[in-house]
């Protein structure tokens, strides 16, 4: 074996790991948002449901996820290659912690600017893009970057 050979397969190791990554800190941010909307404003069966899934996530350890995902859905026929079985848990676990993070941003935000932005007559799309999302980013981004921290992490 040639010093090439291990070049070769670390740096497709590396584009491996980068592609995981960035998949699953993009379908984990989307969801995760759209999940901790649902928690925090959503229907009371809809936000019990939420907040089961993210006990679930962050409750089992990761490793008996990722063996039920790879594992455990062939005995429903289900047969996942490596990379599919490890894309498939990163969002399913990233998922659970982004929805903490970014509930967390939405109910720093004090009540009294949500209600100026709707005694001035904001709708809930103008409201939330204009008054909640700006600070709500700000006390989420140290967070963020853990959390991809965290998803690079997962990778190994």
């Amino acid at each position: 074996m040639t010093p090439g050979f291990y070049v070769n397969q670390m740096l497709h190791g590396a584009v491996v790991t980068l592609e995981l990554t960035a998949g699953a800190f993009a379908v984990s941010l989307t969801a995760g948002a759209l999940l901790a909307l649902v928690r925090v404003r959503g229907p009371a069966v809809m936000r019990g449901a939420v907040l089961g899934y993210v006990e679930l996530v962050r409750g089992l350890p990761a490793i008996l996820q990722l063996f039920v995902i790879y594992f455990g859905l062939t005995q429903f026929g289900i047969d996942l290659s490596a990379f599919t079985a490890a894309f498939v848990w990163m969002c399913f676990y990233g998922t659970g912690y982004a929805v903490e993070i970014f509930r967390a941003g939405f109910e720093a935000v004090p009540t009294g600017q949500t209600e100026a932005g709707t005694a001035l007559g904001l709708g809930s799309i103008a409201l939330h893009t204009r008054v909640v999302i700006p600070p709500a980013v700000a006390v989420m981004l140290p967070s963020l970057v853990n959390f991809l921290i965290l998803q690079l992490h997962n990778t190994n």
